[in-house]
């Protein structure tokens, strides 16, 4: 039930309860100095109920960009956040003001969703910012949504996993700098990438994978990765995934001269392409990027013929059933707190403002994934994607590169 509700019932209530005692009170004529004094105390009980049903009750909208427990990460990303408000019930500020946090659900598109976010949040005052989505195309279309808006209504949009270069640069087009993004970008994750390839393999033969779901995501990386490869001095191909024909073919053709795969996309059809490559025998290593670290990609992958090696932001994986992105969810909730905390006033106005004029106020050290610092940009500069593959049931982190 909402707050606007719960208040108006109690007004409800109340009123009934004047109406009873005023009856009585004219029918005892010795009650009704005492009547007079309950009524007066009833009547002082309803302003205030007025007064709090007219109050502001901000909240934080957290988009899902599919709230299916077959989607891993956003289900690890929620299951981050309501951890943490199982410690913190609510977010509340030093003066104990309280913030909600709603989950709004996905919609069949992302353009959908975006119109979701609108009516749930853009459209409603007491919405004081944004969080999510858990994929980037789903936050492009949120952020265009956003910025629609007049900048003096535009709310705060923390990204916790949305790795898509196009977004802080999109938003800074736009002079919209009340944006924070909490793990590194594509650009970070795909000189990872060829760094590592060119440790591993002195010709840097690559083909490249594309999803093309989440194609915010996979394009924007997998040319990244491509272009960072070339400039290296080594060879990259690009391929664009259908289904399990796709592999097929790269089997019968090019791949057999490959140094490494790399497959930029989603959990689910990182499952497929696993499946693929057992099928047919395919030992070229597979490097699975961060779309794909997730336990049962990662369970997986060890029935395949060859190494597959996948990349986290996570600072410390004890064991490769460790939920990353749970952890980041905890620490969304925590750099909500830090900003509210500092914010001089819960509105979205004066949060936007906190946010776009003291980014570098805001900070997390450490927390569960790692360590957050924004630059102006709204990019945090402390953290940077890590490489691991898993060997005998543990974690290795990859190194000398």
């Amino acid at each position: 039930m909402s707050t606007q509700a719960t208040g108006t019932g109690r007004i409800e209530r109340l009123k009934t309860m004047v109406r009873k005692v005023w009856g009585r009170t004219v029918k005892f004529g010795w009650l009704r100095g005492l009547g007079v004094l309950i009524l007066g105390a009833i009547i002082a009980m309803i302003l205030q109920a007025v007064w709090d049903a007219r109050k502001s009750h901000p909240f934080v909208a957290v988009i899902l960009s599919n709230d299916d427990p077959n989607f891993t990460i956003p289900m690890e990303l929620k299951r981050g956040i309501q951890a943490a408000m199982a410690n913190v019930p609510s977010i509340s500020t030093p003066d104990q003001q309280s913030v909600e946090v709603r989950f709004v659900q996905s919609s069949l598109t992302p353009t959908d969703t975006a119109q979701a976010v609108r009516r749930e949040c853009l459209d409603v005052d007491d919405c004081i910012a944004i969080v999510g989505a858990s994929d980037s195309t789903t936050t492009a279309a949120t952020l265009a949504e956003i910025l629609r808006s007049s900048a003096a209504e535009r709310p705060t949009l923390i990204m916790p996993i949305a790795t898509a270069t196009s977004l802080t640069e999109t938003a800074g087009r736009a002079h919209f700098s009340q944006i924070l993004r909490l793990v590194p970008n594509n650009d970070d994750q795909g000189q990872q990438i060829k760094s590592f390839i060119a440790s591993r393999a002195r010709t840097q033969r690559v083909m490249v994978i594309v999803d093309p779901a989440n194609p915010e995501y996979s394009r924007n990386l997998a040319q990244i990765i491509v272009q960072a490869v070339r400039d290296n001095g080594g060879d990259a191909t690009r391929v664009e995934y259908r289904d399990s024909q796709t592999m097929a073919e790269a089997n019968r053709s090019s791949l057999g001269d490959r140094d490494f795969i790399v497959f930029v996309g989603t959990s689910s059809h990182g499952l497929d392409i696993i499946q693929d490559m057992i099928r047919l025998g395919i030992r070229v290593p597979i490097i699975f990027t961060d779309g794909n670290t997730v336990q049962e990609v990662i369970n997986q992958s060890l029935h395949m013929p060859g190494p597959a090696y996948f990349l986290t932001p996570v600072a410390q994986l004890n064991n490769f059933r460790e939920p990353g992105y749970t952890a980041i969810g905890r620490d969304t909730h925590a750099i909500l707190l830090n900003i509210f905390s500092q914010s001089h006033q819960l509105t979205r106005r004066d949060v936007a403002q906190f946010v776009s004029e003291h980014k570098y106020d805001i900070s997390l050290e450490p927390g569960a994934a790692g360590r957050y610092r924004f630059g102006a940009d709204g990019e945090n500069s402390f953290m940077h994607f890590k490489i691991f593959s898993v060997e005998n049931g543990q974690v290795r982190l990859q190194d000398g590169f």
